[in-house]
């Protein structure tokens, strides 16, 4: 028994008794904490970055180890303050502690553990007999736990073993607590450095002028779900993953709208840093006032340079085939399709219309825009005038935009629309519908450069770059620009056109001071989106998986971005990427074992493999 914590216990027990005036005239005169504070004799002989960089292995996603006694025969101790907790459900079994060098988790089978460790309360840990190691890359304290392949990895500690090596001491002090402040940029910029990751994983971080990929209108999380990935976004674009529980008792409430700052816990998982909020309280200066509607134009010119503009409406009245940016041979365009949507009682019904337009204000009276079509299947394509910018109310009025081209199995050329509009007046919204029947609808339409007044001409399309290019070593991925993947000299190829889905054969390269020259049609363009990366071949189609496990180990070929279609990329100083699907985190696009051909893999079922290694096209 600890005689000193009996002996404050028995004290504070005659002070209760003696009454509050007692208590009041004695308190200042005792040598130990308020009532009810714990306090601890354990004196800590190790910071945290020390424990870390003892037991770190840079090289290992999952491990565990044994903490013995020091040198001196001692018990390993460490101590910080309370930084992170089960308070609001988002983190789940963890406490997670700060001391001036570093921060540090420790993962518990416990609940309720903020009724006993609010933030800011110091803590002393016994090391001396628990585990350390990582789980998915995030270095943390536990125990010793195994994965499905038998190779062992750091999992949670039962109560009764945290509660031996576990103290309190004295009353919780959060403003002891150091928030270190970071820009996305500089959070991104750590991902490949060993020292940054022992200092600033499960570390407390500000973040400043972020806002939230679908502020004001995705919630946090799935009610029930294990967890959803949401982003936030600096003003340059940069994004930073945020994990959200869907046990949280906030996770049914909306993400901020607007920007502002972020308070949370910059935690690990593979191959990725992944921001988690404690209470969603921890966001500051989210009070954008709801935006006033715009001014109808006195026209309209929008050419989806970048992306579909905020101001245009996005509506998928039945089904949820939304309409997308899509960017096909540096030509922004929007795009919709029904392949691998579900469609609602209606089939598709997915539209996609303009800020409001006054008519009476427009140099000409006329509607231009360009729209191509590819697949099959039985989708339609029409132009509307509509009242309202809501499609289910006002009067929508379709038109003759007989020039619109009908699905026929394969790509279709831009053809140009123009539509007298001189019949109408006032304020009125352009709207573009596409309809379809069955979820297996692979029809998919674009639509670009709308124009109200002047017509303008069909877009000037570059052509698919074809034949021999040179290729030279990567070390970075620049948004945009097409890529190929080599494993031990040989180059993955292109997947056939005629297929659905497949793997990337390999063929031989000669590589000469880090260039080579290969055909262009095995060149990957990799571009930077919400969520991630997307990878599309040179035939158009998004390299992507889905959830069904016999798909595993093969790209599934999509004509539009899926949730499948996202990819987490990394690239290191000798050029080898690490491709993470963020559907299935442990599966990476790499060579598996002695197969010929480049593909994703579980890697941690099938554990000999080998990343490739990136080339970008020399222009």
């Amino acid at each position: 028994m600890n005689f000193k914590k009996y002996i404050h216990s028995l004290l504070a027990v005659a002070i209760a008794l003696a009454g509050s005036s007692a208590l009041s005239s004695c308190s200042e005169d005792l040598d130990y904490p308020p009532l009810g504070y714990p306090t601890s004799d354990l004196k800590a002989n190790m910071t945290i970055l020390e424990l870390k960089d003892k037991y770190w292995q840079p090289n290992t996603d999952n491990y565990c180890t044994l903490v013995e006694q020091n040198e001196l025969g001692e018990d390993i101790v460490i101590s910080g303050r309370v930084i992170g907790n089960d308070i609001t459900g988002n983190i789940y079994q963890q406490l997670i502690i700060q001391d001036e060098t570093a921060a540090v988790t420790i993962s518990v089978t416990k609940s309720d553990i903020y009724k006993s460790f609010p933030v800011g309360e110091e803590v002393f840990v016994k090391m001396t007999g628990l585990y350390v190691g990582k789980y998915a890359n995030l270095f943390q304290i536990g125990a010793a736990g195994t994965r499905t392949d038998g190779s062992p990895t750091t999992n949670r500690m039962d109560e009764k073993t945290f509660d031996a090596h576990v103290e309190r001491n004295g009353a919780p002090e959060p403003d002891k607590i150091h928030t270190f402040e970071f820009s996305i940029a500089q959070i991104q910029g750590m991902k490949n450095n060993v020292s940054d990751q022992q200092k600033y994983q499960s570390q407390l971080v500000e973040i400043k002028d972020v806002s939230f990929v679908g502020g004001g209108s995705e919630t946090w999380a799935t009610q029930g779900s294990s967890g959803d990935n949401r982003y936030l976004q600096s003003a340059s674009g940069q994004q930073l993953l945020v994990r959200n529980s869907g046990k949280s008792n906030f996770c049914t409430e909306k993400l901020p709208a607007g920007t502002g700052t972020v308070v949370g816990v910059l935690q690990w998982f593979s191959n990725d840093w992944q921001f988690v909020f404690r209470t969603n309280a921890d966001c500051y200066g989210f009070s954008a006032a709801p935006t006033e509607p715009e001014a109808p134009s006195d026209g309209l010119n929008e050419t989806f340079t970048g992306g579909i503009p905020t101001s245009w409406t996005n509506e998928a009245v039945s089904g949820n085939a939304k309409w997308f940016y899509r960017d096909r041979d540096n030509n922004g365009s929007a795009e919709v399709t029904g392949y691998n949507k579900t469609p609602g009682a209606n089939g598709f019904e997915s539209w996609l219309i303009s800020p409001a337009v006054d008519l009476d204000k427009v140099s000409k009276k006329q509607l231009s825009f360009d729209s191509m079509v590819g697949y099959s299947g039985s989708g339609t394509l029409e132009a509307y005038i509509l009242t309202d910018v809501d499609p289910t109310k006002g009067t929508a009025t379709k038109l003759n935009a007989n020039n619109i081209p009908q699905a026929n199995n394969s790509w279709s050329d831009w053809k140009n629309s123009t539509v007298d509009l001189s019949s109408f007046s006032g304020v009125v919204y352009v709207g573009f519908v596409y309809r379809a029947e069955t979820a297996a609808n692979y029809t998919t339409y674009r639509v670009d450069n709308v124009v109200v007044g002047e017509a303008s001409s069909t877009p000037d399309v570059p052509d698919q770059p074809t034949g021999e290019a040179k290729f030279r070593l990567a070390t970075s991925v620049t948004s945009g620009n097409q890529y190929v993947l080599v494993v031990d000299g040989q180059v993955g190829s292109c997947i056939s056109e005629s297929l659905s889905y497949g793997r990337l054969a390999m063929e031989s390269v000669a590589i000469t001071d880090n260039e080579f020259t290969t055909d262009m049609a095995n060149a990957i363009t990799i571009t930077a989106v919400t969520g991630g990366y997307t990878l599309v071949d040179s035939f158009g189609r998004y390299l992507s998986m889905d959830s069904n496990p016999s798909h595993a180990s093969t790209f599934q070929l999509y004509t539009s971005a899926e949730q499948g279609s996202m990819w987490s990329i990394s690239v290191d100083a000798q050029g080898i990427v690490t491709i993470v699907n963020n559907l299935n985190s442990n599966c990476n696009v790499v060579r598996s074992g002695t197969f010929t051909n480049i593909a994703p893999s579980d890697i941690e079922k099938y554990t000999t493999f080998d990343r490739p290694v990136l080339y970008e096209l020399v222009k």
